[in-house]
């Protein structure tokens, strides 16, 4: 934990003072040169700085603009989709949820709890789950390429948290199809017994699949015919999200 702390030392020092030397840096942090040398090397090779040839100077470089515009982008989504979720659980009394991807997880971002009951699930602020056991985790799976589908699978472990979960690649094939046909993934108790939720994906104005919006409940409250029910009412309200967030649908 140290060394991270003087990583993270190193990174704020730059932040604040812009391109320094690293003999500086040593005696404005009190940190031996050649520790500054090896956090300012590491840094250096994975983007996160960047260097002047002449005078031997480092500076942050461009990648935390792009860190900066990503958790703007967040916020941007947080602040445009909250009215809608305070919709949905107005007309559809379940909790709503926003999630986005975070590498082979979904995030709930924003989470409104329904105040017609005091159940509470695992779809809270700040809580993840596998994107094959989670509605909105299906939906980004559906978006995902063919090969980057093959590497989820390779690098995932499928494994069975109740009795309808979907553990192989080939059953997760034939979800994903139906996915793309409706428009709007279900997960039927496939994460936690007693529960079901029905998610429809978010787009940018470029096309992507960058968030999606869920109502989750249970399942004496949602059942499989309600859900087809749901789906219309999520696709709709996804759509409005995506028009303000810049998307143009065809036609």
């Amino acid at each position: 934990m140290k060394s991270l702390e003087k990583v993270l030392d190193v990174i704020e020092f730059l932040a604040i003072n812009g391109h320094t030397g690293i003999r500086e840096i040593s005696a404005k942090l009190s940190v031996p040169p050649t520790t500054v040398h090896r956090i300012v090397a590491s840094l250096h090779r994975r983007g996160f700085l960047q260097k002047t040839e002449s005078n031997q100077l480092y500076g942050l470089s461009i990648k935390f603009m792009e860190f900066g515009d990503s958790v703007q982008q967040q916020f941007d989504i947080v602040t445009t989709v909250r009215p809608f979720l305070e919709d949905l659980v107005e007309e559809t009394g379940e909790n709503a949820n926003l999630c986005i991807l975070n590498g082979w997880n979904s995030v709930y971002i924003d989470h409104i709890h329904s105040k017609e009951h005091n159940l509470m699930f695992f779809t809270r602020r700040g809580a993840t789950a596998p994107l094959y056991a989670s509605g909105i985790g299906k939906l980004f799976l559906s978006y995902f390429s063919s090969s980057k589908l093959d590497q989820y699978y390779t690098e995932n472990d499928l494994k069975s948290y109740t009795n309808t979960t979907i553990t192989s690649p080939e059953r997760m094939q034939d979800e994903i199809k139906r996915i793309r046909e409706i428009g709007y993934a279900v997960d039927n108790e496939e994460k936690e017994e007693g529960v079901r939720c029905i998610a429809a994906p978010i787009f940018d104005r470029s096309g992507e699949n960058i968030a999606g919006i869920s109502v989750s409940g249970a399942t004496q409250r949602m059942p499989m015919k309600r859900l087809v029910e749901l789906g219309d009412v999520l696709k709709g309200k996804a759509q409005q999200i995506s028009i303000e967030l810049g998307h143009s649908f065809n036609p």
